[in-house]
């Protein structure tokens, strides 16, 4: 507390910071994140230099003692004391192997049950537990052929095999680049999500944390525009299911 008091009092200057920032994020998160940062820092604060972590199963820890600045992502063991911002909106959407016969024209639900799936069991974020919920409600039970512990690698694995994987909407979109694979819409209800930042309200002050943080969001939240052409075109998806 001593530590943050102190620097909250210091000048705070980006363009000739040598600062270090420590941020957890999932594999989703430096997918999305890591690329445009960089390229910001390098104009705006060439001196200055990020460390990711991977997510512990305890983030709060370390983001209370100043060790790490902010965590990326959806979590929801972040709550007393701390402090977010949302981001970027986000949503879950079905992969599958371009060539997939059972998907030639398009998701179904019957399709989707009787499809083995590829499973990514997030840790330290909701993401597993918001999915496996959704389809409880819809009392279905996923037949799962392969886990693993995050979700980036699940889009390679769906490209070389007849299996389906749901994921976040920007990693599919990601590997549709790359990889042989179709994105199609869940054929059940899953809630969206905000991808959102997260800092102890100890550093809510300080200049450094504060300057990362609001760069962060003005780096990467849509435009209102953007945001309203991004519900227009998930809209469309349902409607085309329905």
């Amino acid at each position: 507390m001593l530590r943050a008091g102190l620097a909250s009092n210091r000048p705070f200057d980006p363009r000739t910071t040598t600062r270090r920032f420590n941020i957890y994020a999932s594999d989703i998160g430096q997918m999305v994140a890591l690329p445009r940062l960089s390229t910001f820092l390098a104009k705006e604060a060439p001196g200055a230099s990020v460390r990711v972590l991977t997510i512990p199963d305890n983030p709060g820890a370390a983001l209370s003692s100043g060790e790490v600045d902010f965590a990326i992502g959806f979590h929801d063991n972040l709550k007393s004391g701390f402090l977010w911002s949302s981001v970027l909106p986000e949503h879950y959407v079905c992969v599958v192997r371009a060539a997939h016969p059972r998907f030639g024209t398009g998701m179904s639900l019957q399709a989707f049950v009787k499809a083995k799936h590829a499973i990514a069991d997030s840790t330290g974020t909701a993401h597993a537990i918001i999915i496996e919920q959704a389809l409880v409600r819809h009392r279905i039970h996923r037949k799962d052929a392969i886990r693993v512990p995050g979700f980036h690698v699940l889009p390679m694995v769906i490209a070389n095999s007849h299996l389906l994987a749901v994921v976040p909407n920007r990693l599919g979109q990601a590997f549709a680049r790359f990889e042989a694979i179709k994105i199609l819409p869940v054929p059940v209800s899953i809630p969206p999500y905000d991808v959102n930042i997260y800092w102890h309200e100890r550093y809510h002050h300080d200049p450094p944390n504060q300057w990362f943080r609001s760069m962060f969001v003005k780096l990467y939240r849509p435009s209102k525009s953007q945001a309203a052409r991004n519900a227009r075109s998930r809209s469309k998806s349902w409607a085309r299911m329905e």
